[in-house]
C-alpha cells in the first residue's frame, strides 16, 4: 500500500465516524489533490479524473465534493488563488487551529 492509499483509508475512516461516504468520485478527487504538490482548480481536478481514472466529473459536481472536503476538513481552499489543497494534517487525530499556508510564487508549491 502506498502513500496515497494510507491516506485515502484514513480520510475514509474519518467520515465513517461522522456518519458521511468517501464515495468512488470523493476519493479520485481526493488522490488528485494529495498527489498534486501545488494547489489545483476545480478544473485541473477534473482533468486529473478523466486523465488517471478515465471518469468525465462535471464541474458542478466537483465544486460539490470540494465543498464536502472542505466540510470534513480533508481539504482547504486558497481564497486567494480560488484553488484546493489537502490538509497536511489528513491523517492526525487532533483538532486543528488556524490554517496558514506558504505558496510559492515560482512553482506554485504550497505548504500548511
Amino acid at each position: 500500500m502506498n502513500d496515497v492509499d494510507s491516506i485515502i483509508q484514513h480520510a475514509e475512516r474519518h467520515c465513517k465516524m461522522h456518519g458521511v461516504r468517501l464515495t468512488d468520485k470523493r476519493k479520485q478527487v481526493l488522490s488528485g489533490l494529495i498527489q498534486s504538490e501545488k494547489a489545483l482548480s476545480a478544473y485541473e481536478l477534473i482533468d486529473f479524473c478523466k486523465e488517471l481514472f478515465g471518469n468525465n466529473i462535471p464541474a458542478m459536481s466537483i465544486y460539490r465534493i470540494l465543498d464536502f472536503l472542505e466540510e470534513e476538513h480533508l481539504a482547504h481552499k486558497l481564497n486567494l488563488a480560488n484553488k484546493y489543497v489537502v490538509c497536511a494534517h489528513i491523517s492526525c487525530n487532533h483538532a486543528h487551529g488556524v490554517q496558514q499556508f506558504l505558496i510559492c510564487g515560482s512553482c506554485s508549491k504550497v505548504k500548511e
